[in-house]
C-alpha cells in the first residue's frame, strides 16, 4: 500500500485488499505486522509499512553475517535455474531484485545475459553491484524513478 495512499497498491493502483496473515512477529525487533494481499494483482505487503528512514532496524549487523554462507552457492544455482527454467531455451528477460541482499542471485542472473536491476539498503552491495554493471538504487530512489515513469533494468 502506497505510502502516499495506503489504501491503493503500488503495482496496480486498485484499492481492493484482504488480510492473508495476521501478528506476524518480526524476530529482530518483537514488532508484529499484518500481511495484506491486493485483491487485484496479488501483490503482498506488510503493514504498517516500514519507510526507508526505518528500514535499516530490521537489518542490524547480526542479520548480515555468514549464516548461509555453506548453502549460498547452491540456492542461488537452483534459484536461477528455476527463474530461467520458465522460459523458452535461450530466453534473455527482465529482472527486478526487490531486497537483494548480497546481490549474489542479480549477479548470475547478468551472467546469464539477463538485464537485471536490483534495490537494497546496504550501500557497500549497491556500490559492488554498480561496479559489476547492475543497475542499482535504494527502495525510495527506484519508487521515484518509477513513479518518473522510467523504467529499472
Amino acid at each position: 500500500m502506497s505510502s502516499e495512499n495506503s489504501n491503493c497498491c503500488e503495482l496496480c493502483a486498485a484499492n481492493d485488499w484482504r488480510v492473508v496473515r495476521s501478528r506476524v512477529r518480526d524476530y529482530l525487533t518483537d514488532e508484529f505486522f499484518t500481511i495484506h494481499r491486493c485483491n487485484a494483482c496479488g501483490l503482498c505487503v506488510t503493514q504498517p509499512l516500514v519507510g526507508d528512514d526505518r528500514i535499516e532496524r530490521y537489518y542490524p549487523p547480526r542479520y548480515r553475517t555468514d549464516r548461509q554462507k555453506y548453502t549460498a552457492g547452491f540456492r542461488v544455482r537452483r534459484r536461477s535455474a528455476q527463474a530461467a527454467g520458465n522460459f523458452k531455451r535461450g530466453f534473455i528477460g527482465r529482472l527486478l531484485d526487490v531486497g537483494c541482499g548480497g546481490g549474489t542471485f542479480a549477479v548470475e542472473m547478468k551472467r546469464r545475459s539477463w538485464n537485471v536491476a536490483v534495490t537494497e539498503i546496504n550501500s557497500s552491495v549497491l556500490d559492488e553491484l554498480r561496479r559489476r554493471g547492475i543497475e542499482a538504487k535504494r527502495p525510495d530512489e527506484a519508487m521515484a524513478a518509477i513513479n518518473q515513469g522510467i523504467a529499472l533494468g
